[in-house]
């Protein structure tokens, strides 16, 4: 299987992590479109040929699906699959296995498969959809996994577009998050200029301009409450379907995005009004069937207008689309970039030469550029969270020189990944042993969104970055 440069160094990124460190579980970050699926195949590959069982879980059967075709096509293997929504033999006992999170951690599948013995690399991919609480479908399996395989030490690599969630911020550095570090990350403006995505562009639409959003509320989440984002968008869809179709005049395919089931119904029939064209809508109470149909219409150029609600934010490959209408406010870094990333891929057979986003939600403003989103850290103090000696496995307290945890013996010091030698978190770098040192973090900004492009391009080293060995606060009295 021949990888794209940047490919091959996500995997080589990511074997060599897994060799420094017998405790890592990294993270790889490629935009949508970027051809994740590929290094996720690779990684299967070289990890079976060297007699290795995996696993490769997703959150929505889409993916597996995708998985297993890469698989077939790409590595010449058929894995096994475990997912109830797709219509393959259930295999267990199979070297390479795709499988949905929800199937696989039904009882009596779990139990099934465990039985043929346990993986030793697990692939998740879009593993920003790994919840930080502990008591996940997700955590179950690390802790089977771990129970199952001990004294080995299972190995997990995410993939994402977006290593971040809404709540709690970075998938790297929250206590209970599987991931520690981000092993190799390429950039949306990067793949741009080298040709392997799209230009995307915007233009403001004229309604939108004025729209103030500081009214609704937000939700525990940290999302805009459904009620009130759906009030906003359904006393506009007038002038948002009139500038949308006027724009999307000319364009070849266009997916819109909606707040809620009545919005998307409401906004498929303005544009059926408007254009006397056939346009397709989706939410979670269409009939079966009609995601796959509707989808493989617009992918081969017989639909040119699909409305969705939360359908088609991952898992959906349409390289024909070039206009994506954002008529969701969201307060999600991850979900607008998910939807913006629809329309990434290139489409040589229909002389794509861009995509045109426009936004009827407030979220460029909101969130700025593509490449530019930063997740911002919950206010809310986690139960433990303030104290630092805490195992993210089992939650109890451990002294500041321990290096495994007392109870459930869960890894709790850190590694020098120049020697290999285990410290507790309490000593502090260089390495004792062979003075080897973590080196600086890349600069993080923080900018006005309003004013910037949907894809920032150009060298920003204003800022510099610093490693911090360790953090101490202490209450003036």
């Amino acid at each position: 299987m021949a990888l794209r440069d940047y490919q091959q160094a996500a995997v080589d990124a990511c074997r060599r992590r897994l060799a420094e460190s017998r405790f890592s579980n990294p993270i790889v970050v490629i935009p949508t479109g970027g051809g994740k699926t590929h290094v996720i195949a690779e990684l299967a590959r070289l990890a079976h040929a060297k007699g290795g069982r995996v696993l490769v879980t997703a959150h929505v059967r889409e993916l597996v699906d995708q998985a297993r075709s890469k698989m077939i096509r790409e590595v010449g293997i058929e894995p096994g699959v475990i997912c109830a929504g797709l219509d393959y033999e259930q295999r267990y006992d199979a070297p390479i296995t795709v499988a949905s999170i929800q199937s696989l951690m039904s009882p009596r599948r779990w139990a099934n498969y465990i039985a043929h013995g346990v993986p030793r690399l697990i692939v998740i991919d879009e593993c920003h959809r790994v919840p930080f609480r502990p008591e996940t479908q997700y955590r179950k399996m690390m802790e089977g996994l771990r129970e199952a395989a001990a004294p080995d030490n299972p190995r997990f690599v995410g993939l994402t577009a977006t290593p971040y969630r809404t709540i709690g911020g970075d998938l790297v550095g929250h206590r209970f998050s599987i991931f520690d570090t981000v092993c190799y990350e390429v950039g949306v403006a990067e793949l741009m200029d080298r040709g392997y995505l799209s230009e995307v562009r915007t233009v403001r639409p004229e309604s939108a301009c004025d729209r103030d959003w500081s009214h609704l509320r937000k939700t525990s989440m940290g999302e805009f409450h459904p009620e009130d984002a759906n009030a906003a968008m359904l006393e506009f869809i007038g002038p948002a379907v009139n500038d949308l179709v006027a724009h999307g005049e000319t364009r070849e395919a266009v997916l819109v995005f909606c707040v809620s089931i009545e919005h998307s119904e409401r906004v498929a029939e303005a544009i059926r009004a408007a254009t006397g064209e056939v346009v397709g809508c989706l939410h979670s109470k269409s009939k079966a069937g009609e995601r796959e149909a509707l989808t493989q219409m617009i992918a081969d150029g017989r639909l040119r207008w699909l409305v969705n609600c939360s359908m088609l934010t991952t898992g959906f490959d349409a390289p024909r689309l070039d206009t994506i209408a954002l008529m969701r406010p969201t307060c999600s870094p991850g979900l607008y970039y998910q939807m913006i990333g629809r329309g990434f891929r290139l489409s040589p057979d229909t002389g794509k030469t861009d995509c045109l986003v426009l936004d009827y939600g407030g979220n460029i403003e909101r969130h700025g550029p593509v490449n530019r989103i930063r997740a911002k850290r919950s206010r809310k103090v986690e139960s433990g969270a303030s104290r630092p000696n805490v195992c993210r496995r089992c939650g109890a307290d451990h002294p500041e020189d321990a290096i495994y945890c007392n109870f459930c013996d869960e890894f709790v010091g850190k590694e020098c990944l120049g020697c290999g030698e285990l410290y507790p978190k309490s000593q502090h770098w260089p390495c004792p042993t062979c003075e080897w040192r973590p080196e600086a973090d890349p600069p993080k900004l923080a900018r006005e969104a309003s004013d910037l492009p949907i894809v920032l391009r150009g060298d920003f080293t204003e800022a510099r970055g610093f490693y911090v060995e360790q953090v101490t606060d202490d209450q003036h009295r």
